[in-house]
């Protein structure tokens, strides 16, 4: 995911995600986007969501993933 990214603009890549976020209803899923669009790291979204490194992780392949789908659908 983070290739097909890579392979876009800088601009076109900020554009994507934020369509994504835009469209997310899953308030975890968008908590940890703004989090992380913020510069948090990976302890502080756990610590502030209360979540396991494993929950983490979990949900940030759902991302990818969902983030890869977003792009096809473009």
């Amino acid at each position: 995911m983070t290739n097909a990214l890579s392979l876009l603009p800088s601009e076109d890549r900020r554009d994507l995600v934020r369509s994504y976020i835009e469209q997310l209803n899953d308030r975890t899923l968008l908590l940890i986007c703004k989090l992380y669009s913020l510069g948090k790291t990976d302890r502080d979204v756990c610590d502030a969501l209360h979540l396991t490194p494993d929950t983490l992780a979990s949900l940030k392949q759902t991302i990818a993933e969902g983030i890869l789908a977003h792009m096809q659908g473009h």
